[in-house]
């Protein structure tokens, strides 16, 4: 669940209604989530986000004086379902009603000689305000690597070389490390690009035959690059929240080296082409000016915990 249903989680299966007037009145106003007696205008109402196309009911003296049809859109967190191809969340965001928001969060009740009229103004959008570019780098463990080939080479290299496995860092996973361009479109969406390189090893030791230690490792490095995609799903504040995904190549370079006996190091050397992919659905991004930190968690070529900074510049407003 806490990788899926983005804006259930986000938003929830509720929304909020504000009805303001010009009417001195105490009015009883009826939703499909409670009912609210004996209020004075503003007042906020709570309405299910999967009903939004019901109506709320403004009573005075048990008599309905108006009707207020919210309406629904589409809400923007659904969007980030959408984009991470997340089945499941955007099942879950249906069923809850959280795909759903308010037309209307604003309705406008006034006095009118034939009764009480309902006025929907529209939203005011709010000014643009976030930066173009962004520029940054980190570091992450336990990177995504298909091990198979890995472990065949580590089997060969013990029996027929005659080496010894000293640690297995591999199983603790891959670590990389890479830099990052991201553009940003508004301040919910960035593209940009992903240059990286994971890489881990098994050291390796035996005996030769005047009873020197010979060392060895074998090693598996992989440049790589994607185009990646950032969704804001908390654009503004000191702390802001996003999901992050990608897609690429990578050069997978699998090769053993012997550092005391050269004949050993023409055992093994093996490039290849692969594909790279990273899916990072909860990301944090702290701090309020150009400079950010970030901790990224996810599933791929770059890891399962991402540490950087980014600096942000050429602001939009």
């Amino acid at each position: 669940m806490a990788f899926t249903s983005c804006a259930s989680i986000v938003t929830g299966s509720k929304a909020t209604v504000l009805l303001e007037g010009e009417l001195p009145d105490t009015l009883t106003i009826q939703t499909n989530v409670t009912t609210y007696a004996d209020v004075v205008l503003p007042q906020q109402v709570e309405v299910k986000r999967k009903r939004l196309k019901e109506p709320i009911q403004v009573l005075k003296d048990s008599m309905e004086v108006a009707q207020v049809y919210p309406g629904r859109k589409t809400n923007d967190y659904f969007w980030g379902n959408l984009a991470f191809v997340d089945v499941v969340g955007m099942g879950i965001d249906w069923a809850t009603g959280s795909i759903y928001e308010p037309a209307h969060d604003v309705c406008v009740l006034n006095r009118t000689q034939s009764g009480i009229m309902v006025q929907y103004p529209p939203k005011v959008k709010k000014p643009a305000n976030f930066y173009r570019h962004e520029i940054g780098g980190g570091m992450a463990v336990a990177a995504y690597e298909n091990k198979s080939r890995f472990h065949e080479m580590e089997d060969v290299v013990e029996r027929r070389l005659g080496y010894k496995s000293e640690n297995q860092t591999m199983y603790m996973g891959a670590a990389s490390v890479g830099l990052r361009y991201y553009y940003h479109m508004d301040e919910h969406w960035a593209v940009g690009l992903q240059l990286g390189r994971v890489g881990y090893y098994t050291h390796y030791a035996k005996n030769s035959a005047d009873g020197k230690e010979q060392d060895a490792n074998l090693l598996l490095h992989s440049p790589y690059l994607m185009a990646t995609t950032k969704y804001y799903w908390k654009p503004t504040g000191v702390v802001s929240l996003y999901s992050k995904g990608g897609i690429g190549v990578q050069r997978r370079h699998l090769y053993f080296r012997a550092y005391k006996n050269q004949a050993d190091n023409r055992f093994f050397d093996e490039k290849k082409w692969l594909p790279a992919f990273q899916f990072s659905p909860i990301a944090i991004e702290v701090g309020r000016r150009n400079f950010r930190f970030f901790t990224e968690l996810g599933y791929g070529t770059e890891g399962f915990l991402s540490l950087g900074i980014t600096y942000h510049f050429k602001r939009v407003r």
